[in-house]
């Protein structure tokens, strides 16, 4: 149940999309919830070094196979 969220609008297909990214947004958020904390923050702690993130960059497989998933499924990256 949303409830009421105190917005107007006369466009209730925009709403719709509006509250169906919202449901999303918070379902990406709590997918996190099922881990421990202190695992979820030692992960993002790891990649937000600068050398992690040159070593997956120079990865020349890793960067190639992300580069072919993106190019091969555009529509999976336009957004809404």
């Amino acid at each position: 149940e949303l409830g009421h969220v105190g917005l107007q609008c006369d466009d209730e297909a925009a709403i719709r999309r509006l509250l169906d990214d919202l449901v999303k947004r918070k379902s990406d958020y709590e997918r996190f919830e099922q881990y421990e904390q202190s695992s979820v923050q030692s992960y993002f702690q790891y990649y937000a070094k600068l050398g992690n993130q040159q070593n997956m960059l120079q990865d020349s497989v890793r960067t190639g196979t992300y580069r072919r998933a993106i190019v091969d499924n555009p529509d999976d990256f336009r957004g809404l």
